[in-house]
């Protein structure tokens, strides 16, 4: 008598859901920022990356829920240093 091993349901297989990388030269145009801008971003205010050996990528999920929770920029422009009013003692005066 042959005894019959009970077989397992069939599960479908899961894929991955597709996940889109960005190099940093693509979100240099997409942004139209410099590439050291880019690099601090990363370093100073978190811009999401991932390392594959040497190679730096952006998943573009991330970047885009990392742009939506950056406050908009609603701060004055500061004036250049050599457009900044002077104080009351040096109004007008120059140097010779």
């Amino acid at each position: 008598m042959a005894e019959t091993v009970p077989s397992l349901p069939a599960k479908p297989l899961r894929q991955p859901p597709s996940v889109v990388y960005l190099t940093l030269g693509e979100v240099e145009q997409n942004l139209r920022l410099s590439r050291s801008k880019v690099y601090d971003l990363i370093a100073h205010e978190g811009l999401p990356t991932r390392r594959f050996g040497r190679a730096v990528r952006v998943p573009l999920a991330e970047l885009q829920d990392w742009l939506a929770r950056r406050p908009a920029d609603t701060s004055p422009a500061v004036a250049a240093p050599w457009t900044a009013r002077r104080g009351p003692d040096r109004a007008g005066t120059r140097r010779r």
